[in-house]
């Protein structure tokens, strides 16, 4: 039968050179993951949807005027928002949506004439043409704000997030009108 022994050590200079040795790959190991925790953390940020805003957004390249959301009358289910939208690039430009905390659903809404009646029905998208405008307006566009909060008439504004089809969005802060009852404008 073999005898297995241990190696022994032969001196202390032959630990203290195991122990550097140690050292060393441990060093290595932390300078290594330091460094690569930097590289990561020096990488641009890739953009989220709701914060793809840049130069040559789409938001960016729209104009609003006139903006405001409309009272929403005791026991209504919505309520509107109505503004001008002006495109200032050369191309068309989309808007597909709308967001705000004061509302649970937001959507796109028009009107049209159906046997002889206005029916209001959900549009996917806006189209803004280049240089051009478009309204949203009470009997027209409008943005739609679904079972509002009771918050809406108590406030004097709500923010409001336009939605753009490069995902890029422009942030409102509307009036909130009353409604002029002697007027008899459609309600959205």
């Amino acid at each position: 039968m073999k005898n297995h022994r241990l190696p022994q050590v032969n001196s202390l200079a032959h630990v203290q050179e195991h122990s550097v040795q140690l050292n060393r790959k441990v060093v290595y190991l932390f300078l290594s993951l330091f460094f690569l925790t930097l590289l990561i953390s020096s990488l641009p940020a890739q953009a989220s949807p709701a914060n793809k805003n840049t130069e040559q957004s789409q938001a960016n390249r729209i104009i609003v005027e006139g903006e405001y959301i409309r009272e929403s009358p005791p026991g209504a289910y919505a309520t509107a928002a109505f503004m001008t939208l002006h495109n200032t690039s050369n191309q068309d430009i989309y808007l597909v949506g709308a967001k705000t905390n004061l509302a649970k659903i937001v959507e796109i809404h028009a009107h049209r004439f159906e046997n002889g009646m206005m029916k209001m029905f959900q549009v996917p998208e806006i189209k803004i043409p280049a240089k051009g405008s478009i309204a949203l307006q009470p009997g027209g566009y409008h943005i739609m704000l679904i079972e509002p909060s009771a918050t809406i008439n108590q406030v004097k504004t709500v923010s409001l997030d336009l939605i753009f089809k490069d995902h890029s969005t422009q942030l409102l802060s509307l009036p909130v009108k009353k409604r002029n009852m002697k007027l008899r404008e459609p309600p959205y």
